[in-house]
């Protein structure tokens, strides 16, 4: 069975997602469908591209 997510907009709130991945990956759930709108969409392509919720947060410091 394959396990997606689907990640919501909502601007600088999208980053919310971020401690959601981490409490999913510190539990080892394996995302293998990712799908996102808005913030949601940036947040869920940069983890699908192999990016970790870490290193996604240091980009979105950068970006603000």
């Amino acid at each position: 069975m394959k396990i997606g997510i689907a990640l919501g907009g909502g601007g600088a709130k999208g980053l919310a997602h971020l401690g959601a991945l981490r409490v999913l990956e510190s539990a080892g759930v394996k995302i293998e469908i990712v799908t996102g709108t808005s913030a949601g969409a940036l947040i869920g392509a940069l983890f699908a591209a192999g990016k970790s919720p870490d290193e996604i947060e240091a980009l979105a410091r950068q970006w603000t």
